[in-house]
C-alpha cells in the first residue's frame, strides 16, 4: 500500500487551520452542537500538532486558545473544559461532578 504522508499532513494542517478562530482553536470547524468552542484538551492537542508542523496560523490559534482559557479561568484556579466566548453572554464550562481530565 502506497500512502502519501506529505499529502495527508497537508490535509491535516488545512483542517486545523479551518478550526482556528480569533478566540482559539475550535474542536471542529463545523458549526454543530457545542464543538465550535475552545476546548481545553482539544485546542492544546491541535496546537501541539501546529507546533510540530511549524504552521504559523495554528501556532497563533494555540496562543489564542491559551489566552481565552486563561481569561475565563475560575477564581479558584480551574481552567475551563470549554468556552464559547461571547462579549455579551460567554458560555463557560468547568465540567460537572463527573470525573474529567480536560482541565487538569
Amino acid at each position: 500500500m502506497n500512502i502519501d504522508l506529505h499529502n495527508l499532513e497537508s490535509q491535516a494542517v488545512a483542517l486545523l487551520q479551518k478550526a482556528c478562530s480569533p478566540d482559539g482553536i475550535w474542536a471542529s470547524p463545523d458549526d454543530q452542537e457545542n464543538y465550535r468552542r475552545v476546548w481545553g484538551r482539544d485546542s492544546m492537542i491541535a496546537g501541539i500538532a501546529g507546533l510540530l508542523a511549524n504552521d504559523d496560523q495554528v501556532i497563533e490559534g494555540l496562543r489564542s486558545s491559551i489566552l481565552t482559557l486563561a481569561k475565563y479561568q475560575h477564581p479558584r484556579g480551574m481552567i475551563p473544559s470549554n468556552v464559547l466566548p461571547d462579549e455579551n453572554n460567554p458560555q463557560v464550562s468547568y465540567g460537572s461532578l463527573a470525573g474529567r481530565v480536560d482541565a487538569n
